[in-house]
């Protein structure tokens, strides 16, 4: 049973290839980043209330002006086929076509296994774009024209 994402990280590490996982599981650089989210996470306690009428909850917010279904939002990764089992480019739609279903937004990375025009058209919902630019003005155009 997948409870919390201590064990939602085990599952991740017995399905996937482990260069998937450690791409996914592992943090830029020093990896300060990924300690400060991983301490932020560990301070919140979750306080179960019993026989709480809970027919009317709504965890809908919205992110920088954005409406979505709720506060998670699908985060830039790079290489999103590395991690879908065909290892085709469907993992980069795949996951556009899920954050849409769910109701919240896909952040695309720069370094995307997919054109920004096909992700642009798998599905109606909110996506963002990580920019990396690159240092010539006209491949940056290229890459968002």
């Amino acid at each position: 049973m997948l409870v919390n994402s201590d064990d939602f990280r085990a599952a991740a590490r017995r399905r996937l290839p482990r260069v998937a996982f450690d791409a996914i599981d592992g943090g830029a650089g020093d990896e300060v980043t990924l300690r400060h989210n991983r301490s932020a996470f560990d301070e919140i306690a979750l306080r179960p209330r019993v026989l709480a009428d809970v027919r009317e909850r709504s965890i809908a917010t919205t992110v920088l002006g954005c409406p979505v279904s709720m506060p998670l939002l699908v985060g830039p990764a790079g290489f999103a086929r590395m991690r879908h089992r065909a290892h085709n480019r469907e993992g980069g739609l795949a996951v556009t076509r899920a954050a849409a279903d769910a109701g919240t937004v896909y952040a695309l990375s720069t370094v995307a296994s997919v054109p920004l025009q096909d992700v642009a058209r798998a599905a109606d919902g909110a996506k963002w774009f990580q920019l990396y630019p690159p240092s010539d003005p006209g491949e940056c155009r290229n890459l968002l024209g």
